[in-house]
């Protein structure tokens, strides 16, 4: 098998390049720790050498977004003497030497058979508030694949690398040594030159991502071979969009939770359930569950998970995912989903996103606001009052949004997610 140069790029982010020659010197440079620990930093680089050397050593390691503030962490019972936020010393001195990605390889291969090592984090909290899931090698890595085809390829990581998005992304990464363009954290407008000059042929990130990106591509990314959405709803007016930008890629969706990993992908919006996957999934009553057996370990009080994804079911095998049960609201005894009120307000062509938020209301207990970001060149009031016009001609009445608001930009959770938190 080729393993590579030692000097092959690991990572860019930043204007810093690290190579997996670094990654062994660094890995080998910590001493072995024997006890649950903690890791809370911005910098990616750290997070995956916090990883890959609670893997080598097998202890337990939490991952907490780099700005959780200090009052969520006392929420969660931790304090700041508990956290680590750098490489430091732990125990006794190390006793394996890491020195090329084969030996990475073939230890992964390892503790996927056989290992005690377990890593938590925390769902996205566009919802609501964080909850603590951990995971084994064996439910993070159930659709990572890993083998020489895999090889040569460059990730654009567009996730937040503490949560289970991006940590797939990155053993999908580490495991075939390939190279990590990281564009969490970078300004928007930069991406697609990144995307381009690194030619990067591989990206996974959530829709909300790619519209925020999608006004800033410019011309056609010719290395792309793969995009992938996850985490939100499967969006095909905007894969057509993305389309003639990326003309080389395939695009695939891909359904996954911090509670149960990654469990379907598809080449559109219809997923279809495999007959090894099928005593492990059940929908009931238009709503998705999974059985306990897929799941990290996370607090659950019965055999089977509810997961809060409203779906159409199509057949005994295939479905569509609607929306989140949190994403359907009651107007006036009428149920709305918010998604479908924002799919067809991004129709609209003044507009680049839109967050739909439902607003308290005596008489009809909510009604529906929305908040859109308006293309440039374009006159606020103009522009709402043809929004509302557009609404009312493509939806029933209880969906228009009675209020509409121009904002910069739409909120986004810590996983890149549009949030759904009601600030009101």
């Amino acid at each position: 098998m080729n393993t590579g140069n030692q000097n092959d790029v690991f990572l860019i982010h930043d204007d810093k390049k690290y190579t997996y020659a670094d990654l062994w010197r660094q890995l080998n440079s910590i001493t072995v720790c024997n006890r649950y620990v903690y890791i809370q930093h911005n910098d990616p680089y750290r997070v995956f050498i916090a990883i890959i050397h609670s893997l080598i050593y097998e202890y337990p390691i939490e991952l907490l977004d780099g700005d959780f503030s200090e009052s969520e962490l006392l929420r969660l019972g931790l304090s700041q003497e508990m956290i680590l936020t750098d490489a430091s010393p732990l125990a006794k001195q190390s006793n394996k030497n890491l020195d090329s990605w084969h030996a990475l390889a073939e230890l992964l291969n390892e503790r996927l058979v056989s290992s005690t090592w377990s890593i938590s984090l925390f769902t996205s909290g566009s919802t609501g508030i964080p909850k603590r899931v951990t995971h084994h090698l064996k439910s993070l890595a159930r659709n990572v694949k890993h083998s020489v085809q895999f090889q040569g390829h460059i990730w654009a990581f567009a996730y937040n690398p503490t949560h289970i998005a991006g940590i797939q992304v990155f053993l999908q990464a580490i495991w075939n040594r390939n190279q990590i363009v990281y564009v969490f954290d970078q300004p928007i407008n930069q991406v697609p030159d990144q995307l381009d000059s690194c030619s990067v042929s591989h990206i996974s990130a959530t829709a909300t991502y790619y519209r925020t990106l999608l006004p800033y591509l410019k011309i056609e990314i010719a290395s792309m071979q793969r995009v992938t959405l996850g985490g939100e709803k499967f969006d095909l007016k905007l894969v057509k969009k993305l389309e003639s930008y990326f003309p080389h890629a395939q695009f695939r969706n891909i359904y996954a939770s911090t509670e149960a990993g990654s469990l379907f992908t598809s080449a559109g919006d219809i997923f279809q359930i495999k007959k090894t996957n099928q005593h492990q999934v059940r929908i009931l009553e238009g709503q998705l569950y999974i059985h306990r057996s897929v799941m990290g370990t996370s607090p659950v009080d019965s055999e089977w998970y509810a997961t809060g994804d409203l779906v159409e079911q199509l057949s005994e095998v295939e479905f569509k995912f609607v929306s989140r049960d949190s994403e359907t609201i009651n107007v006036g005894g009428y149920k709305v989903n918010v998604l479908e009120v924002e799919s067809v307000l991004l129709e609209f062509p003044g507009i680049t996103d839109v967050r739909v938020v439902p607003k308290a209301n005596k008489v009809t207990g909510y009604i529906l606001t929305a908040e859109v970001v308006k293309k440039a060149d374009t006159d606020d009031a103009t522009l709402k009052k043809n929004i509302k016009q557009y609404a009312a001609e493509h939806l029933q009445a209880w969906k228009v949004p009675r209020i509409i608001s121009i904002v910069p930009e739409i909120p986004q959770s810590r996983s890149g997610k549009k949030s759904r938190i009601n600030n009101e």
